[in-house]
Order: structure tokens, then sequence, then C-alpha cells
């Protein structure tokens, strides 16, 4: 696989239910307003790939991928009762060598969220798989 590829847009309807939820696991009150690190659920749940199929992609199997760093780049709050579309896209692969993994592969994926036309967010993740 080459080291980039866009996969189909996706869209996400943020609902109060969804906040209240991720507001509660992630421990921040809901006085706070909506937590910038929900654009993680939007990414996960609205992306045009789903996690199972961005790993069939990357031709391994859920056990052999570990999640990385994550970080997350806001324009603006997140406000329930919009819809979010999410470009998904994997935007470099570099092949590595360590000591206790072996040969494995740091994959760098970037989720661009949009609320109409105006950007909302990037979130960029890295996956390390292992290639042993």
């Amino acid at each position: 696989m080459s080291g980039h590829r866009t996969f189909p847009r996706g869209e996400f309807a943020l609902q109060d239910h969804h906040v209240a939820l991720w507001s509660e696991a992630m421990a921040t009150p809901p006085a706070h307003g909506v937590s910038p690190s929900i654009a993680l659920l939007l990414c996960f749940r609205g992306a045009g790939m789903s996690i199972s199929g961005i790993i069939a992609e990357l031709d391994t199997t859920p056990r052999d991928v570990l999640f990385g760093e994550i970080s997350i780049d806001l324009d603006g709050a997140f406000r329930p009762g919009r819809t979010y579309s999410i470009e998904t896209e994997i935007t470099g692969i570099e092949r590595k060598h360590g000591r206790s993994i072996g040969a494995f592969d740091k994959v760098t994926l970037r989720y661009t969220l949009f609320d109409g036309a105006c950007r909302a967010a990037i979130v960029t993740q890295t996956w390390i798989v292992s290639r042993d």
C-alpha cells in the first residue's frame, strides 16, 4: 500500500445524548460545554471508513494494531444539533524496526472535520502496525 490514501467522506450528527455520555465518560461536567475531545467520537463514528475497514486497507488484523499519539487542532467549539462531515486520509506510512516489536509501520491518519463549509478541527492519529 502507498503512503497516502483518501477515504470517502462521512458524516456524524452530534446530539445532546452523545455530549452527555461523552462528558460522563471523560469526567467533564456538562457546565463546561462540549469537551473538545468529542472530536474523537466524531472521527471514529463518522469517518467514511470504519476502523476495521482501515485495518483491512493496511492488510493487517486488529491484534497487530496499537493506537499511538493523538492530537486535536480545534478551529471552534462543537455544538449539539449540528451534522459534521469528516474527511479521513492516511497521510504517511513509515517502516521502522524496534528491539521488542521487530518490524512495524508507523501509520499517520488525519481526520478533517467540517461544520458545513467551515473546518471545525483536524485530528491526527498515529497507529503502530506490527509487521513481524
